[in-house]
């Protein structure tokens, strides 16, 4: 590819800009030991400088007196920030001194001189191997397990009520689990039907499984740790499981305390299946290969929503166990041991291939299918310039 065939549209916080002129500087730290009355010293190079990116670009147009300001509000924000240097590729900076010109001789163009300082890299720190954060979030998930057991076996009320006391827990388990089977179509036919006739026997057992509480709630975990086999995807599986995290739980309002009983034995199996479908959601998330850092987060903030819903109506039993999934979580995703990408905003200004577009972005072919798929595009042999695209960048 040419060299122009390389240029890339320029923009600092997705403000665009025209560069007329740009030097980077970089070098060594050398420190110099002299010695009194010799003429002997000593030099020690005591590491890299920061590279700096000097730009004398400009913004031009009948809206020219918008797209400065723009810039300027960009310049001025603090932090580090994403910088598409025309030359150098995608960078993250933080802005040093900058001065905007504008002259009578050029009318509608302002023009900018820039300096920019490479951000410092992320401040090393320890940090413990993510096997171990991933067996933490299993034990935390095992607990809330566990303790939504107790728990139902606390509260389902099986003996001296009447028939349909009983049967209203019946009654929503047959609910939930036809919600399970309806999640869970599009896996392999076989494993599907496989899935679906273990979940039928759950139920045509359930009135026996409700005298045992606690095999109650270890049956329907067991079926619901199995949606992972069935579905091939833990993204998918995770999708789901947060679903039915968050289905709508069955409330009280019956008059006489027999009504008010069988809504109570509804509530526990409806409170078991959401409780334990998050604690699986946990365990699946810390096992999915995230392809970026803001893929893991928003997986993370799904999940400390779910909590968040969760507690406000859930035991004083699992409010302790719920507090240390999350913590247990936000240690592990995203791993701490993984230099996971980023997703930044790149608006290419001709359309192009996407092999081309690729290499002008990445310097490489590598990640095309990932540009195609993250952007849905339909025809990757004209890629629109003028629309904005996400791309993947490692700092």
């Amino acid at each position: 590819m040419t060299w122009e065939g390389r240029l890339l549209t320029g923009s600092f916080r997705g403000v665009v800009f025209q560069m007329e002129a740009a030097r980077v500087g970089g070098g060594h730290r050398v420190a110099v030991h002299e010695f009194p009355g010799s003429e002997k010293f000593a030099t020690v190079d005591v590491g890299r400088r920061a590279r700096t990116f000097g730009l004398r670009c400009f913004v031009v147009g009948e809206d020219y007196l918008d797209q400065r300001d723009k810039l300027m509000k960009a310049l001025e924000k603090k932090g580090e920030g994403p910088l598409i240097h025309p030359t150098q590729g995608i960078l993250k900076v933080v802005v040093g001194a900058w001065r905007v010109v504008e002259s009578s001789q050029s009318l509608g163009t302002a023009e900018f001189e820039i300096n920019f300082v490479q951000a410092a890299p992320e401040p090393f720190a320890p940090v413990a191997p993510f096997s171990l954060l991933r067996s933490k979030v299993d034990e935390s998930s095992k607990g809330l397990m566990d303790g939504t057991a107790d728990v139902l076996e606390d509260t389902a009320r099986v003996d001296g009520v009447p028939e349909f006391v009983r049967e209203a827990a019946v009654n929503e388990l047959e609910t939930v689990i036809g919600e399970l089977d309806s999640s869970i179509r599009r896996g392999s036919i076989d494993l599907v039907a496989d899935f679906v006739h273990r979940a039928a026997r759950v139920v045509d057992r359930g009135l026996d499984l409700l005298s045992r509480p606690r095999d109650l709630a270890f049956e329907v975990q067991a079926l619901i740790s199995e949606v992972e086999g069935v579905i091939g995807s833990r993204r998918e599986t995770l999708r789901i499981l947060l679903e039915w995290a968050t289905r709508k739980r069955p409330i009280i309002t019956g008059a006489s305390f027999m009504q008010r009983a069988a809504e109570a034995n509804a509530q526990a199996v409806s409170d078991l299946v959401a409780v334990s479908s998050l604690a699986i959601a946990a365990r699946v998330a810390v096992r999915v290969d995230w392809e970026s850092r803001e893929e893991a987060l928003e997986a993370r903030t799904a999940i400390d929503n779910v909590i968040n819903s969760l507690e406000t109506d859930i035991s004083d039993e699992l409010f302790l166990s719920l507090h240390d999934l999350r913590s247990q979580v936000s240690a592990a995703i995203p791993p701490p041991s993984r230099d996971l990408p980023h997703l930044e905003k790149y608006t290419p200004p001709e359309t192009l291939p996407s092999l081309v577009l690729t290499h002008r972005i990445y310097g490489s072919i590598e990640h095309e299918a990932d540009l195609i798929a993250r952007n849905n595009i339909s025809n990757p042999a004209l890629v629109p310039g003028g629309q904005e695209l996400e791309v993947l960048v490692r700092d």
